[in-house]
Protein backbone atom coordinates (compact mmCIF):
# COMPACT_ATOMS: atom_id res chain seq x y z
CA UNK A 1 0.00 0.00 0.00
CA UNK A 2 2.38 2.32 1.07
CA UNK A 3 4.65 1.35 -2.59
CA UNK A 4 1.31 2.51 -3.84
CA UNK A 5 1.27 5.82 -2.83
CA UNK A 6 4.97 6.59 -3.40
CA UNK A 7 4.53 5.44 -6.84
CA UNK A 8 1.33 7.66 -7.24
CA UNK A 9 3.17 10.56 -5.63
CA UNK A 10 6.10 10.23 -7.80
CA UNK A 11 3.29 10.04 -11.06
CA UNK A 12 1.42 13.06 -9.99
CA UNK A 13 5.07 15.07 -9.26
CA UNK A 14 6.35 14.29 -12.60
CA UNK A 15 3.33 14.96 -14.43
CA UNK A 16 3.34 18.55 -12.49
CA UNK A 17 6.96 18.76 -13.21
CA UNK A 18 6.55 18.00 -17.31
CA UNK A 19 3.18 20.61 -17.45
CA UNK A 20 5.12 23.04 -15.53
CA UNK A 21 7.83 22.65 -18.01
CA UNK A 22 5.78 22.87 -20.71
CA UNK A 23 4.23 26.16 -19.26
CA UNK A 24 7.58 27.61 -18.90
CA UNK A 25 8.49 26.62 -22.48
CA UNK A 26 5.24 28.33 -23.87
CA UNK A 27 5.79 31.60 -21.80
CA UNK A 28 8.84 31.90 -23.14
CA UNK A 29 8.39 31.31 -26.60
CA UNK A 30 6.09 33.90 -26.68
CA UNK A 31 8.66 36.08 -24.56
CA UNK A 32 10.58 35.50 -27.70
CA UNK A 33 8.56 36.23 -30.12
CA UNK A 34 7.13 39.39 -28.67
CA UNK A 35 11.04 40.58 -28.62
CA UNK A 36 11.08 40.56 -32.09
CA UNK A 37 7.67 41.97 -32.71
CA UNK A 38 8.94 45.08 -30.48
CA UNK A 39 12.07 45.42 -31.70
CA UNK A 40 12.69 43.82 -34.74
CA UNK A 41 13.05 45.61 -37.95
CA UNK A 42 10.33 44.78 -40.69
CA UNK A 43 12.18 43.86 -43.90
CA UNK A 44 10.89 40.81 -46.35
CA UNK A 45 12.61 37.74 -46.20
CA UNK A 46 12.93 35.57 -49.73
CA UNK A 47 11.50 32.21 -49.30
CA UNK A 48 14.23 29.39 -49.80
CA UNK A 49 12.71 26.72 -47.76
CA UNK A 50 9.26 26.24 -46.68
CA UNK A 51 7.51 23.33 -44.87
CA UNK A 52 4.98 22.07 -47.17
CA UNK A 53 1.81 22.67 -44.97
CA UNK A 54 2.70 26.28 -45.23
CA UNK A 55 1.58 25.97 -49.03
CA UNK A 56 -2.17 24.94 -47.78
CA UNK A 57 -4.59 26.82 -45.69
CA UNK A 58 -4.28 25.97 -42.27
CA UNK A 59 -4.28 26.81 -38.77
CA UNK A 60 -1.07 25.57 -37.65
CA UNK A 61 2.75 27.38 -37.93
CA UNK A 62 5.44 26.16 -39.21
CA UNK A 63 9.10 27.10 -40.13
CA UNK A 64 11.08 28.20 -42.89
CA UNK A 65 14.52 29.61 -44.45
CA UNK A 66 14.36 32.59 -45.78
CA UNK A 67 16.79 35.05 -47.15
CA UNK A 68 16.51 38.69 -45.75
CA UNK A 69 18.75 41.34 -46.15
CA UNK A 70 19.74 44.56 -44.32
CA UNK A 71 20.16 46.65 -47.21
CA UNK A 72 16.70 48.09 -48.24
CA UNK A 73 17.15 48.34 -51.77
CA UNK A 74 18.30 44.76 -51.71
CA UNK A 75 15.52 43.53 -49.36
CA UNK A 76 12.96 44.45 -51.82
CA UNK A 77 14.85 43.38 -55.19
CA UNK A 78 12.43 40.74 -55.88
CA UNK A 79 13.85 39.41 -59.15
CA UNK A 80 17.67 39.27 -57.46
CA UNK A 81 16.39 37.82 -54.18
CA UNK A 82 14.15 35.34 -55.68
CA UNK A 83 16.75 34.17 -58.18
CA UNK A 84 19.11 33.90 -55.62
CA UNK A 85 17.10 32.24 -53.02
CA UNK A 86 16.30 29.80 -55.87
CA UNK A 87 20.05 28.85 -56.76
CA UNK A 88 20.52 28.33 -52.96
CA UNK A 89 17.88 25.73 -52.03
CA UNK A 90 19.42 24.55 -55.12
CA UNK A 91 22.45 23.54 -53.52
CA UNK A 92 20.89 21.49 -50.69
CA UNK A 93 22.40 18.01 -50.53
CA UNK A 94 24.52 18.63 -53.14
CA UNK A 95 27.72 17.71 -52.68
CA UNK A 96 30.28 20.04 -54.77
CA UNK A 97 34.15 21.21 -54.51
CA UNK A 98 32.93 24.72 -54.38
CA UNK A 99 33.37 25.42 -50.28
CA UNK A 100 30.85 28.05 -50.60
CA UNK A 101 28.04 26.33 -51.63
CA UNK A 102 29.04 23.21 -50.10
CA UNK A 103 28.87 25.60 -46.42
CA UNK A 104 25.18 26.09 -47.76
CA UNK A 105 23.88 22.74 -48.58
CA UNK A 106 25.18 21.90 -44.93
CA UNK A 107 23.16 24.64 -43.61
CA UNK A 108 19.84 23.56 -45.06
CA UNK A 109 20.19 20.30 -44.75
CA UNK A 110 20.19 20.73 -41.33
CA UNK A 111 15.89 21.19 -41.17
CA UNK A 112 15.58 20.78 -37.06
CA UNK A 113 14.33 24.48 -36.60
CA UNK A 114 16.46 26.44 -34.74
CA UNK A 115 14.77 29.79 -33.33
CA UNK A 116 16.73 32.68 -34.94
CA UNK A 117 19.58 30.70 -36.36
CA UNK A 118 21.38 32.62 -39.23
CA UNK A 119 23.47 31.91 -41.89
CA UNK A 120 25.98 34.81 -43.91
CA UNK A 121 25.74 34.15 -47.91
CA UNK A 122 28.81 34.04 -48.73
CA UNK A 123 30.15 36.53 -50.75
CA UNK A 124 31.19 34.74 -53.79
CA UNK A 125 27.08 33.73 -54.23
CA UNK A 126 26.08 37.12 -53.05
CA UNK A 127 27.42 39.00 -55.77
CA UNK A 128 28.91 40.82 -52.98
CA UNK A 129 25.68 41.39 -50.66
CA UNK A 130 25.06 40.96 -47.21
CA UNK A 131 22.76 38.69 -46.79
CA UNK A 132 21.61 35.86 -44.28
CA UNK A 133 19.33 32.38 -44.70
CA UNK A 134 17.44 32.44 -41.29
CA UNK A 135 14.79 30.25 -39.36
CA UNK A 136 12.04 31.79 -39.65
CA UNK A 137 8.38 30.99 -37.89
CA UNK A 138 5.93 31.57 -40.31
CA UNK A 139 2.60 31.73 -38.74
CA UNK A 140 -0.46 31.06 -40.72
CA UNK A 141 -2.80 34.02 -39.88
CA UNK A 142 -0.14 36.28 -41.34
CA UNK A 143 0.09 35.08 -44.63
CA UNK A 144 -2.39 35.95 -48.01
CA UNK A 145 -5.66 33.92 -48.18
CA UNK A 146 -4.27 31.88 -45.24
CA UNK A 147 -1.21 30.42 -46.74
CA UNK A 148 1.87 30.31 -48.80
CA UNK A 149 1.43 32.06 -52.37
CA UNK A 150 4.48 34.42 -52.47
CA UNK A 151 8.04 33.83 -53.31
CA UNK A 152 8.48 36.02 -49.80
CA UNK A 153 7.05 36.66 -45.97
CA UNK A 154 7.13 39.85 -44.44
CA UNK A 155 9.11 39.58 -40.88
CA UNK A 156 10.65 41.14 -38.07
CA UNK A 157 14.30 40.83 -37.05
CA UNK A 158 16.79 42.07 -34.65
CA UNK A 159 19.72 42.49 -36.68
CA UNK A 160 22.11 43.52 -33.55
CA UNK A 161 20.82 40.46 -31.89
CA UNK A 162 21.45 36.96 -33.81
CA UNK A 163 19.99 35.21 -31.12
CA UNK A 164 16.36 36.39 -31.65
CA UNK A 165 13.98 34.86 -33.24
CA UNK A 166 12.98 36.08 -36.76
CA UNK A 167 9.36 35.97 -37.33
CA UNK A 168 6.70 36.78 -40.06
CA UNK A 169 4.23 39.84 -39.81
CA UNK A 170 1.18 40.42 -41.19
CA UNK A 171 0.71 42.18 -45.06
CA UNK A 172 -0.59 44.75 -44.33
CA UNK A 173 -2.86 46.45 -47.41
CA UNK A 174 -2.43 49.63 -49.33
CA UNK A 175 -4.92 51.49 -47.13
CA UNK A 176 -3.63 50.71 -43.19
CA UNK A 177 0.24 50.39 -44.71
CA UNK A 178 2.43 53.09 -43.32
CA UNK A 179 5.08 51.03 -45.86
CA UNK A 180 3.61 50.85 -49.25
CA UNK A 181 6.29 47.72 -50.49
CA UNK A 182 4.38 46.13 -47.77
CA UNK A 183 1.41 45.74 -50.07
CA UNK A 184 3.77 44.73 -53.30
Amino acid sequence: MLTAVIVGSLCSGFILLLVGFLVWGMWREKKLKQYAKDNGDPTVGWIVQANNNLYKKGTADYPAFVLISPDEETAIDEEYMVGLAERLNAMKGEETDDEDEESVSKFLMAETFVPGKRFKVPKSLSEGSKLYIVHIWVFHEHLPDGKLTRPNVMCYVVWDDPKAWVITRPYLTRKGSHRKRDAD
